[in-house]
């Protein structure tokens, strides 16, 4: 049975950051999928995704982190994605090689 996920945002002064722990796999997606909107619908200066302590982000995870990294490029929102995993950090370039739907800019640090 995979570990339990848990979802933490915090906010403050312009900056909202995502924290996500356990496994996140296609059930959790939902959850965050509704995080990442309610922190994108705030209109902060900068979103944080925390994903350092995660062991698994499956497939439809990802893409529900690309599609919030554009839809917050549309609405001028920085995104930065501290020492994404490996895996998350190709799909990034294959889907988005030139970073052209995370303008104005998106960090991966």
């Amino acid at each position: 049975m995979p570990d339990p996920y848990s979802i933490n945002v915090t906010a403050n002064s312009g900056r909202v950051t995502i924290q996500l722990c356990g496994e996140v796999d296609k059930e959790a997606v939902p959850q965050l999928q509704a995080a990442l909107a309610a922190a994108l619908s705030a209109a902060p200066d900068s979103l944080r995704i925390d994903l350092t302590e995660i062991p698994y982000l499956s497939l439809s995870a990802m893409g529900a982190i690309l599609a919030a990294r554009a839809r917050a490029a549309r609405a001028h929102t920085d995104v930065v994605i501290p020492d994404p995993p490996r895996v998350l950090r190709k799909f990034m370039d294959l889907v988005d090689p030139d970073g052209n739907s995370s303008k104005p800019t998106a960090a991966v640090a």
